[in-house]
């Protein structure tokens, strides 16, 4: 699969993690990734390409959570644990103040720790 990131993804584990809200349906998702253009998940439930997808994300040390919006770029099933799904997210609707919160906690290094 061909990489069309424009920007560096950092291998982040977020506790508690990212929440994915389709309709009236939340499921919990644990993020590997992330970028101020697009987050990599781990989610329990086969998504398609193009869906819309909504993520809750608290980053470590805010107590404000991120609400985006995206669309499923890639999916494929996790090699190592069944019924579980890896997928890129590409952030659609993103609000610029979350976004340069993001940005100032990928540039602080805590992304990486």
């Amino acid at each position: 699969m061909e990489d069309k990131r424009r920007n560096f993804r950092h291998n982040v584990f977020l506790n508690p993690p990212g929440c994915s809200k389709s309709g009236c349906e939340r499921t919990e998702v644990d993020i590997n990734d992330i970028s101020s253009d697009g987050i990599g998940i781990k989610i329990n439930k086969r998504l398609t390409r193009g869906d819309s997808i909504e993520l809750e994300v608290l980053l470590p040390g805010d107590d404000i959570p991120m609400f985006v919006h995206g669309e499923v770029a890639w999916i494929c099933r996790d090699k190592t644990r069944e019924g579980i799904y890896d997928a890129g997210i590409s952030l659609v609707k993103f609000h610029r103040h979350d976004r340069t919160r993001l940005v100032k906690y990928l540039h602080s290094g805590s992304a990486n720790s």
